[in-house]
């Protein structure tokens, strides 16, 4: 007679004594069983220690955190020579400035009514019945005989009277 559930039972057990002791773990055998883990786990451990000290010395060999100050000194260089790099900009194009004023102010000079009388012409005008100047005078028969003119000089002003055309 064997019960239906031996047979499907990976361990057979004769008597439910032979079965209780195949259940119960042998305590010898669960105390090297912890033994063999802590061992495993001490080797995982130290390893795990050794490879990061390892690596916290290869960190610290690195230049910028052996001395750490040379990155602050490299970007305080560099802030230098662009702030040099700014001034000589600025420099520049405040002399590039002058020179374009300097330029159109002598243009200006050249073309101004003053520069041209100081060359000897002279600015002719009618002088109205209230005295004021009026137009300027470009042709002879702008300025009939008896007309007052107004003379601008590089001097200074003169009063005329037009004799007509010559």
């Amino acid at each position: 007679d064997r019960p239906l559930l031996d047979e499907v039972a990976d361990l057979r057990a004769s008597t439910p004594t032979d079965a209780a002791k195949r259940i119960v773990p042998d305590v010898g055998e669960e105390f090297a069983g912890i033994d063999d883990a802590r061992s495993r786990m001490s080797a995982r451990l130290g390893h795990l220690l050794a490879h990061e000290t390892d690596r916290i010395a290869q960190l610290r060999a690195r230049p910028v955190l052996a001395r750490p100050d040379r990155l602050v000194d490299e970007r305080a260089e560099e802030l230098v020579r662009w702030v040099a790099r700014g001034a000589e900009l600025a420099d520049r194009s405040v002399e590039d400035r002058a020179q374009a004023l300097a330029h159109a102010r002598a243009r200006l000079v050249a073309l101004s009514p003053q520069a041209t009388l100081e060359r000897g012409y002279a600015i002719a005008q009618l002088v109205g019945p209230d005295g004021e100047p009026g137009p300027v005078i470009t042709a002879p028969e702008d300025a009939p005989e008896g007309a007052g003119i107004r003379l601008s000089l590089a001097g200074g002003r003169l009063s005329a009277t037009s004799a007509g055309r010559a």
